[in-house]
C-alpha cells in the first residue's frame, strides 16, 4: 500500500513542470502539501519502479522536489492591503502605537514616537496597513515590509512590527513621566534651559495624549535661549490647543 502511494505520488510530482502562471493560492498548497507528503516518506531506489528510476536519479530527484517546493512557496508572494484597521492607542513604554488588523485578527505594535502616532489616531479613518506575504514552509502567510499610510496624505511611515505583547520577564524601560517633568522644570529654574529643553522634547514623543503643558515650558526654554521665532510658533500652538489659561 505504501509503495502504491509513493508510485503514485512520484508520477504526479514527475509529470510536474514548474509553471506558476495561473496557479491559485489553494492550488500552491496543495501541490506543496504533495510533495512534502512524498519526501516524507522518504523513498528508496526499491520503492519506486525501475522504470521511473531508470530516467532520473532518486536522490538528485529530491533536491528537485524541494526546489520546486521553494519556488512555490515564493510563487504565493503576494500584496497584503487593508483599511479594515483598529487603533488600540498609544504605549509609552514601548514608544509604540498600537493597532489591530481586523481582516487577519492580527495586533502589531509600529514603534513611533508619540508625535507621530498622534497624527494617526486623529487620522484614524484614514489609514491604510500594506505588506508583503509569502507561505512559510508551513503554509502560513509571513508578513514584511509593512507600511502604515493615511489616505489622500503624503504621510508613509514604513516599519517592521514590534511583537504585540512584552515577553514573560522582559523589562520595561525606565522612563517616568513624572519623573522626567519634575527634572525639566527643576533644570528650567536652575537656568539649566538645554537640559530642560531636552527633557520636555522627550516628555513630547513619549507621552499620549500630548499635553500643551510640555508645549508651553518649551516655548518658554526656547524664548529664554533667545530663539524667539520657534518661541511665538510654540505659544501659539500651546494657545490654539484650548488649554492656555
Amino acid at each position: 500500500m505504501i509503495n502504491n502511494k509513493i508510485h503514485i505520488l512520484f508520477v504526479v510530482i514527475v509529470a510536474f513542470n514548474i509553471s506558476l502562471a495561473g496557479f491559485t493560492i489553494d492550488e500552491i498548497k496543495n501541490m506543496v502539501q504533495n510533495r512534502k507528503q512524498w519526501l516524507a516518506l522518504n523513498p528508496s531506489p526499491t520503492d519506486v519502479p525501475n522504470a521511473i528510476l531508470d530516467s532520473m536519479d532518486l536522490e538528485h530527484r529530491k533536491d528537485q522536489i524541494l526546489q520546486e517546493i521553494q519556488a512555490l512557496l515564493d510563487g504565493s508572494r503576494e500584496v497584503y492591503s487593508s483599511r479594515d484597521i483598529e487603533i488600540l492607542g498609544y504605549e509609552s513604554a514601548r514608544r509604540s502605537l498600537s493597532v489591530h488588523c481586523q481582516d487577519i485578527d492580527k495586533t502589531i505594535l509600529v514603534k513611533m514616537s508619540a508625535i507621530q502616532a498622534d497624527e494617526f489616531i486623529r487620522n484614524a479613518d484614514r489609514i491604510k496597513l500594506q505588506a508583503n506575504k509569502v507561505l512559510n514552509w508551513n503554509l502560513e502567510w509571513v508578513y514584511t515590509n509593512w507600511v502604515l499610510s493615511l489616505v489622500d496624505s503624503q504621510i508613509v511611515f514604513r516599519f517592521e512590527p514590534e511583537e504585540s505583547q512584552l515577553e514573560e520577564g522582559e523589562l520595561q524601560d525606565s522612563f517616568s513621566e513624572e519623573a522626567t517633568y519634575n527634572e525639566a522644570l527643576q533644570a528650567y529654574e536652575l537656568g539649566n534651559y538645554q537640559q530642560s529643553l531636552e527633557k520636555f522634547g522627550l516628555l513630547q514623543e513619549r507621552v499620549y495624549p500630548p499635553k500643551p503643558a510640555y508645549i508651553y515650558w518649551t516655548a518658554r526654554n526656547y524664548m529664554v535661549m533667545g530663539d524667539n521665532s520657534r518661541a511665538i510658533q510654540l505659544f501659539r500652538e500651546y494657545l490654539g490647543s484650548g488649554d492656555a489659561e
